[in-house]
């Protein structure tokens, strides 16, 4: 018999075995001490496809939005948490929005200075976490679990967690500059962690991003420079997402080559 693969304790491989029924395929699971489940068929070439097929299966699974997946991405979950929590807090931006501006409305924006208290430290980031209206929040959280999920999973909590502060400093300040306090959202981390991705990708590390990912991504940055988005009356923060990119290309150059190089890619 040809071994096909060794899932873990919690992994469902019923859609496999389902499949392997329903074709009157024979095969056999055998059940290790510590959970594991190792699938053994009779033919080599059923193996390698069965192979192929749990990788499927393991990718499909993991971007599923579940208790067990969260716990294995920490910084995305956390991220997501607390912008679900500033959205019930704010009423989804309609209301106590100023603790989570960058800076009061009276520095708009030019009188605006870098202060170095924990306060005005915090007030760098919090931006990131506001959000104005159910579509705002649902379509960045989708994006965050769809990046930040993949992505934690293969750089590990910690170099994500540089990744996410980086790009949202970079983003809010550079809004900041152009527009004044009153913005928030994730989307320029979003378009920071397509950047990364792009750029990892490209250099080898097999995120599995679609590349029309990257096309959609590049299009809607380049709509919200058009009158587009002003007719429908949406308000685009171009500069934390023209920033956020620029940052993104920037982090996933220094952090892909690191990785290469030490070899720090999850698997």
């Amino acid at each position: 018999m040809f071994q096909a693969f060794t899932a873990g304790a919690e992994m469902d491989v019923s859609p496999i075995t389902t499949h392997l029924d329903n074709q009157r395929l024979r095969y056999e699971i055998i059940l290790q001490e510590n959970g594991a489940q190792e699938l053994w068929v009779h033919d080599a070439e059923l193996a390698k496809t069965l192979q192929l097929a749990y990788q499927k299966l393991q990718e499909q699974q993991a971007q599923t939005l579940s208790f067990r997946n969260l716990k294995k991405v920490p910084v995305t979950a956390i991220s997501m948490l607390l912008c679900l929590l500033v959205a019930i807090w704010t009423q989804l931006g309609d209301t106590r929005v100023e603790p989570f501006l960058i800076a009061e409305i009276v520095y708009y924006p030019r009188g605006w200075t870098w202060q170095l208290d924990a306060e005005h430290i915090l007030r760098l980031f919090l931006p990131t976490f506001l959000h104005f209206g159910v579509m705002h929040l649902v379509f960045n959280m989708l994006a965050l679990w769809y990046l930040g999920n993949n992505i934690e999973r293969k750089m590990g909590a910690l170099l994500t967690l540089s990744i996410y502060l980086v790009i949202a400093l970079v983003s809010n300040v550079v809004q900041l500059q152009l527009s004044g306090p009153l913005f928030g959202g994730f989307s320029g981390v979003v378009y920071g962690l397509i950047a990364v991705a792009f750029i990892a990708q490209q250099s080898g590390i097999p995120f599995g991003f679609p590349k029309g990912l990257f096309v959609f991504a590049a299009v809607w940055l380049l709509l919200g420079f058009t009158p587009l988005f002003g007719v429908v009356d949406i308000s685009m923060a171009n500069g934390a997402h023209l920033s956020g990119v620029v940052a993104g290309l920037i982090l996933g150059a220094i952090f892909s080559g690191w990785m290469r190089a030490s070899k720090r890619i999850t698997q």
